[in-house]
């Protein structure tokens, strides 16, 4: 006798009033619209945990009846912990932790979703017959030597069931912020977030001019040349789900997204879904249940994204010191932040050393008593007095501290013979353009003399090239923050 068969017909408001098969087991079906949009930073060690943590959000409910037998979030110092779970292997994932790798850098998340279906799984709907003749033919208890039972029932249908599902468009950007590159142009994270959200905004027609925009506007002139932010922090991943994309979603023609939004109601992806473990299906009496339960918690975390961090910490030549979790800070000044990052292009620490000189005569019948006065972007250190020598060895080493490299700035060496302090007599002067890196021994020839000296100019942390003018990412060293 052919069974009869029944579906659920519902009315799809967004399709003209059309009649819509749900899926089979569906036990509720609704439609409507539902947008969102929201921003998230995330800065630190956590970065990663904050934007893979996102995850949770599209699969909610994977945590239920696993509690306790999943490695819990967070980690301290000189240890290794979970940084994140769900989510742990999305390319988002991947895109941040590439963008760690290769720089100390911040995220600024950024996403908007549209709900334009709702639908559950019905209260009735019954556990497939396959699925439970494969799990009471596994083993009764989960074990390393039944593990990998266990682990073919869970390759061929997944940890999770969907009971719940909303349907609709999602787009989310995901922009990296290079900490010591931000820091550099006078910006923060928080900063880059709000202003790519105004730009965002206002490219769709969806903010006026206000505070906000005129404060961004403002940072961008001062701080960026008057580039837009997005052109600045450009290195992102974007990810559309839903609609048919058409170009630039968030920077381009409005009409693009316009475009993608108004056919999402003809073209849903999955936005969201409530999942639960697949041992909840099973009766509380069936004695695989407990070990379905342990396979599946086994096989989450053995897939969490891990950070491993030791207590030690570079300094990015600012002298760091641990603050947190696999976060090194520096004590703060006018020329490097609390994240060890240089505050302007340009800075570096010079040392110059002033070793000897022969061939000046100040005094008319006695050897002259000289010294060295060393000038730098208006500021001057000098050596101590050698007295009655012809051939004067000072093997001075003078810390310049501190100081900003620019084309056109010079390092000048005079020697003077000293008399009473008020009526000592320069002798000669010489100057020299400055480079910063290696170690430079120079001789010069002030007043007829012979000088011999020598300098060194230390770029700023993130700072690099012969002004200091390069940016250098700075990559967290491999025996201090490491991800697995």
């Amino acid at each position: 006798q052919p069974r009869a068969c029944a579906c659920l017909l519902c009315r799809d408001l967004l399709g003209g009033g059309r009649l819509r098969r749900s899926p089979s087991g569906a036990g509720a079906w609704a439609s409507g619209r539902r947008c969102h949009q929201s921003s998230r930073v995330a800065q630190g060690t956590r970065a990663l945990g904050t934007l893979v943590g996102e995850g949770q959000e599209v699969a909610k409910g994977w945590r239920v009846g696993l509690e306790g037998g999943v490695v819990p979030g967070g980690v301290s110092p000189g240890a290794s912990g979970v940084v994140a779970v769900a989510g742990s292997h999305s390319r988002a994932a991947e895109f941040a932790l590439q963008r760690r790798r290769e720089d100390r850098s911040s995220f600024v998340s950024i996403g908007l979703r549209c709900l334009h279906y709702w639908t559950r799984i019905s209260p009735t709907a019954r556990v497939s017959p396959h699925f439970l003749r494969a799990v009471r033919s596994l083993p009764p208890t989960f074990t390393p030597s039944t593990s990998p039972d266990y682990g073919e029932l869970l390759a061929a249908y997944g940890t999770h069931v969907v009971t719940g599902a909303r349907l609709g468009g999602r787009l989310r950007s995901l922009t990296t912020v290079r900490s010591c590159r931000a820091a550099m142009t006078g910006t923060g994270a928080q900063e880059v977030a709000d202003c790519l959200g105004v730009e965002i905004s206002v490219s769709k027609g969806f903010l006026r001019a206000g505070a906000k925009t005129h404060a961004c506007r403002r940072a961008r002139e001062a701080n960026l040349a008057n580039e837009s932010f997005n052109q600045v922090f450009n290195e992102r991943l974007v990810e559309v789900e839903g609609g048919k994309e058409q170009g630039d979603l968030l920077y381009g023609r409005p009409e693009a997204f316009t475009t993608w939004l108004r056919g999402l109601p003809a073209l849903p992806a999955l936005v969201d879904a409530d999942v639960r473990p697949l041992h909840l299906l099973l009766p509380r009496r069936e004695p695989r249940r407990a070990a379905l339960r342990a396979a599946i918690a086994h096989y989450v975390s053995q897939r969490a994204l891990r950070v491993n961090c030791s207590k030690a910490c570079g300094g990015g030549g600012g002298g760091g010191h641990l603050v947190g979790p696999c976060h090194c800070g520096c004590a703060p000044d006018a020329g490097v932040t609390a994240e060890c990052c240089s505050r302007r292009q340009g800075l570096g620490v010079m040392v110059v050393t002033v070793a000897s000189g022969t061939g000046w005569k100040g005094d008319t019948f006695s050897p002259s008593d000289l010294y060295v006065r060393v000038g730098f972007g208006g500021r001057w250190w000098r050596t101590g007095t050698v007295w009655n020598q012809e051939r004067p060895r000072w093997g001075a080493r003078l810390e310049l501290g501190r100081v900003e490299l620019g084309r056109g700035l010079r390092l000048r060496m005079e020697v003077w013979d000293q008399d009473n302090g008020w009526d000592d007599d320069l002798l000669g002067f010489c100057e020299e353009q400055v480079e910063a890196g290696q170690e430079r021994t120079r001789v010069c020839f002030p007043g007829g003399g012979r000088l011999e000296f020598g300098y060194r100019v230390t770029c700023g942390p993130a700072l690099g090239g012969p002004l200091c003018h390069d940016y250098v990412p700075q990559p967290p060293d491999a025996a201090q923050e490491s991800y697995g």
